[in-house]
């Protein structure tokens, strides 16, 4: 009687061990579903911001002191739009067929350019920035969204 009562216990629990495994893996689609429903939500205005922004910007003087401030508004809501991108990827990621996407070009550069993102907020914030290099180019093969996100990592201002 005692081996019966086993076996069932240990057949309903492998039963409620599948229910489980079922919903997690439903509640994963949800969560990918979810990030690329908004992600392609977030996208389409983005686009609407950064073209009429473009636009403004080549009507102002390049002396003109807002053009600066256009060109940090351009930068960030480019940079938001590669966020929103790799939110797309995400499928990718959670399949893990994830790879990396190595270009060659100016690193020194790219840092330089993701550094002036967050110069206007530290001198607003009367925080002292500076960025020095060796040499003033150095082209490697390099991931532009892997290496953004340790510097953006490194430089946040909290």
């Amino acid at each position: 009687m005692r081996y019966y009562t086993n076996k069932k216990v240990f057949k309903e629990r492998l039963a409620l061990e599948a229910i489980k495994e079922q919903n997690m893996r439903e509640l994963n689609q949800a969560r990918t579903n979810f990030f690329t429903n908004i992600s392609h939500d977030l996208k389409t205005p983005l686009t609407l911001v950064l073209d009429p922004l473009k636009q403004l910007r080549e009507t102002l003087g390049a002396n003109d002191k807002t053009n600066s401030y256009m060109q940090v508004i351009e930068k960030n809501v480019t940079r938001i739009q590669r966020m929103i991108s790799q939110l797309l990827r995400f499928r990718e990621i959670e399949s893990q067929k994830i790879t990396l996407n190595p270009q060659v070009a100016d690193f020194i550069g790219f840092v330089r350019d993701v550094f002036g993102l967050f110069e206007l907020y530290a001198n607003r914030k009367e925080i002292e920035t500076d960025m020095a290099a060796h040499q003033p180019q150095l082209y490697v093969a390099f991931d532009f969204d892997i290496i953004e996100k340790i510097l953006t990592n490194l430089f946040r201002m909290r």
